[in-house]
Formats: structure tokens, sequence, C-alpha cells
């Protein structure tokens, strides 16, 4: 499970939450960052879908 956020308060009860439910879990923080998408993200999901897919990063 990933959360992207740019509140540690929004993310913290999430979380804990989920990882109770014995999920795997990151948190990245981005504050002030507001509600978009950066580089950062889409390469760490890009990485766990070729992961997934059983291909290695290029």
């Amino acid at each position: 499970m990933l959360i992207f956020t740019s509140r540690k308060s929004a993310s913290t009860g999430s979380a804990e939450l989920l990882r109770h439910m014995d999920a795997d879990v990151t948190v990245r923080l981005y504050p002030g960052m507001g509600h978009l998408v950066n580089e950062d993200e889409i390469a760490f999901v890009r990485e766990i879908m070729q992961t997934v897919a059983g291909k290695k990063s290029e």
C-alpha cells in the first residue's frame, strides 16, 4: 500500500491501520505539495509495477 501525501497527520492513522492489517505500507511525505503528482511518485510506482510484472527497472 502506498500513501503519498503533503500532510503527515493524514497519513499516520491510515498507515497504522493498514499495518495492523498486515499490509506492507510505504508513506512518503511531500510538504506543501498540494494535490499533485510528482516525478518521485511516478518513478516509485513504476518500479513497483515493473517488479510485479517481473521486469527489471531500466
